[in-house]
Order: structure tokens, then C-alpha cells, then sequence
């Protein structure tokens, strides 16, 4: 399980180091759809780390490929450093030692 967590908090951590540095203007872009899918692999993971905590996580990226031309994306670049400090918070509460 540690092995995971820190894994986990690295991805996070990579996150927030970029999207802290982002100016006003691309924090409001919608995010790409590689980024979308990544940061919902993000989720996946620590959910199936950390199923217990699946009340507390922050959503999905939602993303519409239905108009087949490009994938459009529901979320922010905002959003998703919203999303990635409550997920690092959430890691940030775990305690290794009575994690089952």
C-alpha cells in the first residue's frame, strides 16, 4: 500500500506543480482531452487504492466525443488543480499504518 500512496502523491504533486504555474487566462481554458484522461486515471487509481474514501474524491472529468470531431471537455484547468489539491488533502489524512 505505500508503495501506491507514494505513487499516487507524486502524480498529484506533478499536478499542482504545473498547474500552480499557469497565468489567469489558462487557468479558465477548458483542458485537453490527454489531460482529461489523465487526470481521470489519476482518480481511478486512488480509488482503487483507497476505496473507502469514494464519498470524499472530487468528480470525473466528464468529456462528449459524440460530435466526432474533437473530444470536448467539461472541466478547467482550474478545476482540475481544484481537484488535485482535495485528492492530495485526502492522501495527506491517511495513515499508513492502519491503512488496510
Amino acid at each position: 500500500m505505500d508503495e501506491q500512496y507514494y505513487d499516487i502523491l507524486a502524480k498529484v504533486a506533478a499536478y499542482l506543480t504545473v498547474l500552480s504555474k499557469l497565468t489567469k487566462e489558462e487557468r479558465i481554458k477548458s483542458v485537453t482531452a490527454t489531460y482529461a484522461i489523465d487526470y481521470n486515471k489519476l482518480l481511478e487509481l486512488f480509488l482503487k487504492a483507497y476505496p473507502n474514501k469514494k464519498d470524499y474524491v472530487p468528480p470525473k472529468v466528464e468529456m462528449d466525443s459524440s460530435t466526432g470531431m474533437m473530444t470536448q471537455v467539461f472541466a478547467n484547468y482550474s478545476e482540475i488543480h481544484t481537484y488535485a489539491e482535495q485528492i492530495k488533502n485526502l492522501l495527506e489524512a491517511i495513515d499508513l499504518n492502519n491503512t488496510p
